[in-house]
């Protein structure tokens, strides 16, 4: 029987995802929601077991060292919340997307230095997580590809964390390049030599399809989700697995046990 008791500082207690999230971390019988991070006052209902703050340095200051710090914000802030978070020696679980490449080049260059472990998950979706395993088999033998995704009017990152991830691993997998972009912008974004198109429209939440074209066939892989109560099982298994997990790792995979990338 499992007695771990998973203590989480919740930063983004008020944003769409940690709103979605709360309900399901709380019903968890081993996570504890310790800390939250916002700037809005607490709810009415708010647990007398957790801090609420607005300030992360206060928050981390009464954190305890193998604490989560679960970060559901923005890539700006995750990534000022990051490196005091590893300070305090916190484990570290990103779900924003957005970060400057140089920033996880520094996380990385840290912890290659100073023990630690940051997790970064572009997408807590199983179903989308599926979406780009398939997709990383497919570019084996298809490597002409383009990635459609759609999110709402409100996410700031363009494109998303789970089009570039997917990408990624489009790119690492395939034996050779697909045809290139040229000059021509209307073929997309490159990301890592894959043409990505990002839509943000009123009635989407996130959607992405990933369009493989061979000889005289077309394939297409595409996830919907439909609500955010998708994200809380994956997150339940990022938080459980966390321990899998050394230095950085990008990809809820790393939990799932792929032993990809």
């Amino acid at each position: 029987m499992n007695t771990t008791t998973y203590r989480i500082n919740l930063a983004g207690a008020s944003g769409r995802m940690g709103k979605a999230m709360w309900p399901g971390l709380a019903e968890a019988p081993d996570v504890d929601v310790v800390g939250a991070l916002s700037r809005q006052a607490a709810p009415a209902d708010l647990p007398w077991t957790t801090r609420w703050s607005a300030d992360a340095t206060t928050l981390l200051a009464e954190s305890r060292p193998g604490d989560i710090w679960l970060d559901l914000t923005t890539g700006e802030a995750a990534t000022a919340h990051v490196p005091l978070a590893l300070e305090a020696g916190l484990r570290i679980i990103v779900g924003a997307t957005g970060m400057a490449s140089s920033a996880l080049d520094a996380w990385r260059a840290r912890l290659e230095t100073h023990p630690g472990t940051v997790l970064v998950v572009p997408n807590f979706s199983l179903g989308a997580v599926l979406m780009m395993r398939f997709a990383e088999e497919a570019a084996r033998w298809l490597p002409d590809v383009a990635i459609i995704e759609g999110h709402h009017p409100a996410k700031r990152d363009a494109p998303s964390g789970t089009a570039r991830r997917t990408a990624e691993r489009i790119a690492a997998s395939r034996g050779r390049a697909g045809k290139s972009l040229g000059d021509q912008q209307a073929m997309g974004l490159d990301v890592s030599g894959v043409p990505v198109h990002a839509l943000r429209l009123p009635g989407l939440l996130a959607h992405q399809e990933v369009v493989f074209g061979g000889h005289g066939e077309v394939l297409t892989i595409r996830h919907d989700a439909m609500g955010r109560e998708c994200f809380l099982p994956g997150l339940l298994l990022a938080i459980r697995g966390l321990d899998r997990v050394r230095g950085l790792a990008i990809g809820l995979e790393h939990v799932l046990g792929e032993g990809t990338k």
